[in-house]
Parts: C-alpha cells; structure tokens; sequence
C-alpha cells in the first residue's frame, strides 16, 4: 500500500469519527426525556433538569400571551389522571405551533 493511500485512509477514518462525535453530542444535548404532569407534581425536582418537557393536554380557555413581556401562560393536564393539573409559565417567542384550536 502506498504511503499517499495509508495518509488519506487515515485522514478519512480521523474525519469520519470526528462528525460520530459531532452528531452523539448533539443528540444528547438535544434529546430531552418528556415528563408527565403526575411525575411532575410528586417530584418538583424534576422542573430542575435543563430542557424539562412535560407531556399531557392544554386546557381549553387557559392560554394567554403577553406578547410586551413573551410571556406565555396556560394550564396543562396529564393524559392518564385527568384531575392533575398544573400551571406552566413559559418565558420567550410563542412557538408558531402553539395555537388554540379553532
């Protein structure tokens, strides 16, 4: 094998690892585990995780935005135990896929 073909197998097997390395990083900063509203109100530890994700319904009649302070406010209910509620307060740009349905 010439030493010019070794070089560049190596290079390409150096870049190649570099970019697995890349995308792991980045699924693991980025994968957030979803959390039910149930979890949630036993272990309130669990609004301490970074990126924290809390799955279930948005009450009807409940949202409101303030678009001076990009506050948005509304009231969510878990899938399963359908009495636990809770408030969620959620501070930065209303994302376009949040809506009230019509």
């Amino acid at each position: 094998m010439k030493k010019s073909s070794k070089k560049t197998g190596i290079a390409l097997l150096l870049i190649l690892a570099g970019v697995g390395v890349l995308i792991l990083k980045g699924v693991s900063d980025t994968g957030v585990y979803y959390r039910t509203v149930s979890e949630v109100l036993i272990d309130s530890s669990l609004l301490e995780e970074r990126g924290v994700r809390i799955s279930g319904e948005v009450e009807g009649g409940t949202i409101t935005y303030d678009q001076q302070e990009l506050k948005l406010i509304f009231v969510v209910r878990d899938l399963e135990e359908v009495e636990k509620t809770m408030k969620v307060v959620y501070i930065g740009i209303k994302p376009d896929a949040f809506d009230a349905d019509v």
